[in-house]
């Protein structure tokens, strides 16, 4: 109707066949694996076609394929950042204020390593407003202000209505490397129950275990990796985790490895 139609350009469409393109993006967009941003990407691609203009839509297609790059074993990971950084370069030519641009831009600085501009432009999105994307503080985790990203994860979930899954994963890594250990793997339990389709539900659970001193238990979530995960190896889980301080990943690293997952 005219009304809803109304309603849904405050999202910024008009179009009622975009607006189902996306949602349908969304729905895979949060089954977090490889395959489903794929498909959300081209669900996201489908409602650009019909609304190029589309905001949304826009940043939701490059959150897909930066997650994509960031978890992917199959595809280049340099090449989907490449891709992320033409969509994310352009969205900023046009909306350069809005706090999801801003926050998905300082994402994208992480994992291109340039954790300073990552954590300004962080902050900047954070003073913009609000998003309902949870990167502005995922680049505190990475450049080693861990005790800053889980103040704001806790502020960010206590006002939630709904945890999300990307901040219950971030905020279980955030309590892992600040030794809340407990807490933690509570956490990382319920991210993997909620998201049992990513490699990465594993390994944060394992890490937790083992910093913990539950070796037994992190080898069983490794072993349960490896029958899930078969392919995975350390070397995919380093290429993916853009830590500033290369100690950090060491030690995850060892641990991980000390717990099953092979070279």
């Amino acid at each position: 109707t005219e009304g809803e139609t109304a309603h849904l350009a405050v999202r910024e469409t008009r179009s009622v066949q975009a607006w189902e393109y996306f949602h349908q993006g969304v729905v895979e967009h949060t089954k977090y694996n490889p395959e489903s941003y794929q498909m959300a990407h081209r669900m996201y691609r489908k409602a650009l076609d019909i609304d190029p203009d589309y905001y949304d839509a826009m940043v939701a297609d490059a959150w897909a394929i930066w997650m994509d790059a960031r978890s992917s074993t199959e595809v280049g990971q340099l090449d989907l950042q490449r891709e992320c950084r033409i969509l994310v370069d352009r969205l900023i030519s046009r909306w350069p204020d809005r706090p999801d641009t801003l926050h998905l831009d300082a994402v994208l600085l992480m994992t291109e390593g340039r954790h300073a501009e990552a954590e300004k432009r962080s902050d900047q999105g954070r003073k913009a407003g609000r998003s309902y994307l949870w990167g502005y503080a995922i680049v505190h985790i990475y450049a080693g202000n861990v005790e800053k990203a889980a103040e704001l994860f806790a502020e960010r979930i206590s006002a939630a209505l709904v945890l999300n899954n990307d901040a219950l994963f971030c905020y279980a890594q955030c309590l892992t490397l600040v030794g809340e250990y407990e807490q933690a793997i509570i956490l990382a339990e319920e991210y993997r129950l909620r998201v049992p389709g990513t490699v990465y539900g594993y390994t944060l659970l394992a890490t937790a275990q083992a910093m913990n001193g539950q070796t037994t238990a992190a080898a069983e979530t490794v072993a349960a990796m490896r029958h899930a995960h078969p392919r995975f190896t350390l070397a995919m889980f380093r290429r993916h985790e853009p830590y500033a301080d290369p100690e950090i990943l060491n030690r995850i690293a060892t641990l991980l490895q000390q717990a099953g997952i092979p070279d």
